[in-house]
């Protein structure tokens, strides 16, 4: 008898632990990729599991690092998620968004790729010379193209 009731405590204490819908990236959260602290609300990402779990990350380049080189199986990604620059605190899918790539813009780790929300002027208004806008299949493209820079050597660590 005591069996049934463990498993249905099990069962929702897995339901109550995994998400459901994208959290909000917050300072102070931690990236699942390179470690880094989120400390500009301008800049983050998410990948969430067909479970539920939520992987936070301090950078658009991050999310997509992690999934080109598959570190959660493609069948397991239920969705992705960015946070746009011209709307810090929300989330957008990652197919959705808008990218714009700057050599002026400082992301946390180096390459400049800023996320926009689908209806947003933002990427057009503040487009410099030799910018690039991009969708996610671009970003993902450029970020593999990229090398990666060692975790001593971000931006942020330099700054210190």
């Amino acid at each position: 008898m005591r069996l049934p009731a463990l498993s249905f405590t099990i069962i929702l204490a897995t339901s109550v632990s995994c998400a459901r819908a994208p959290q909000p990236i917050v300072l102070g959260d931690s990236c699942k990729r390179c470690h880094m602290i989120v400390a500009d609300e301008r800049w983050g990402a998410e990948l969430m599991t067909v479970t539920g779990v939520i992987r936070k990350y301090d950078s658009v380049e991050c999310l997509a690092r992690d999934v080109i080189e598959e570190v959660v199986p493609a069948q397991d990604v239920a969705s992705l998620w960015v946070v746009p620059w011209d709307a810090p605190g929300t989330l957008v899918p990652a197919q959705d968004a808008i990218y714009r790539r700057s050599s002026e813009m400082r992301g946390p780790m180096g390459e400049g790729i800023a996320a926009f929300r689908p209806e947003s002027d933002g990427p057009g208004r503040w487009t410099q010379p030799g910018d690039s806008i991009l969708d996610w299949d671009a970003v993902l493209a450029l970020v593999s193209a990229v090398p990666e820079i060692p975790r001593h050597a971000h931006e942020s660590d330099r700054a210190r």
